[in-house]
């Protein structure tokens, strides 16, 4: 399970389920924070969205998705609002990618498997 900080949930909760497509499979709140766990389309490694820390801060995380069609990938993220941070690149060892950031700043790159 990967952790990620969050400053706002319900924005957070959009953007991983609304826009990437992740589901949502646990939302509970506890002494003033809230977690929120999603996992990727088709499964695998589950995400917390978390709200609990003053000392650590958003923004930080840098993760990987992959996708067999990057080309639909890219346009579903362009028609759900979110401007990629580049057009479709090549990948370094072999395919090719583009990048988003979430709400809070974490990176996500989309590369084709």
């Amino acid at each position: 399970m990967i952790h990620l900080l969050v400053r706002d949930m319900d924005k957070a909760k959009a953007f991983y389920t609304e826009v990437l497509g992740f589901k949502a499979t646990q939302d509970m709140t506890w002494d003033g924070n809230r977690g929120v766990f999603v996992v990727p389309p088709g499964g695998g490694t589950y995400i917390a969205l978390v709200t609990m820390s003053d000392e650590i801060k958003p923004g930080i995380g840098k993760m990987f998705l992959s996708t067999q069609d990057i080309e639909a990938a890219y346009k579903e993220i362009k028609a759900k609002g979110v401007k990629p941070n580049e057009e479709i690149m090549p990948y370094p060892t072999g395919g090719r990618y583009f990048s988003v950031n979430d709400p809070d700043g974490n990176f996500w790159f989309i590369v084709q498997s």
